[in-house]
């Protein structure tokens, strides 16, 4: 009986007669991330575009979270997608509004993260954004502070 249901409800998200964007409120969407394994935070969020879900981080936006939302050190989810060259979580960030312009406590933007890892694609993308102001880039520093996803200090 189970697997009926499942198989129907598959068939009606695929066929468009239901889906989390169209219907979800904040209250479903937050049910739906903490399904998913997340808490409905910004340390949630942040593990969410580590872990490269993109259903939770689209998720989190219909839940409401602040996608500009920084950690401890002042990064934001963008700064991290973009530093691992993860075009496709760069991509669903911008088109959810993100601000490719917010700096860390160092200076560094989303930008300056790309370009020192020398991800063109992504580099490309952020200066076509039509939000990017250009004299955001630091000047390029050959000892990159380390940004690995480790749990986010988030307050």
């Amino acid at each position: 009986m189970q697997k009926i249901i499942l198989i129907v409800v598959g068939l009606l998200v695929l066929s468009g007669c239901a889906s989390l964007s169209q219907t979800a409120t904040p209250e479903s969407a937050q049910r739906f991330v903490k399904l998913r394994g997340y808490e409905p935070d910004e340390k949630g969020f942040f593990a969410a575009v580590q872990a490269r879900d993109l259903m939770a981080i689209n998720a989190f936006f219909d839940a409401g979270i602040n996608g500009n939302a920084q950690d401890g050190d002042g990064r934001t989810a963008l700064s991290y997608a973009a530093a691992r060259g993860d075009l496709e979580i760069v991509n669903a960030l911008l088109s959810r509004g993100v601000d490719p312009n917010i700096k860390d406590k160092l200076g560094y933007t989303a930008l300056s993260h790309a370009v020192d890892a020398k991800y063109d694609e992504v580099v490309d993308v952020l200066l076509n954004t039509a939000s990017f102001k250009p004299g955001q880039l630091r000047p390029y520093r050959s000892q990159s502070p380390s940004l690995s996803m480790s749990p986010c200090s988030c307050s």
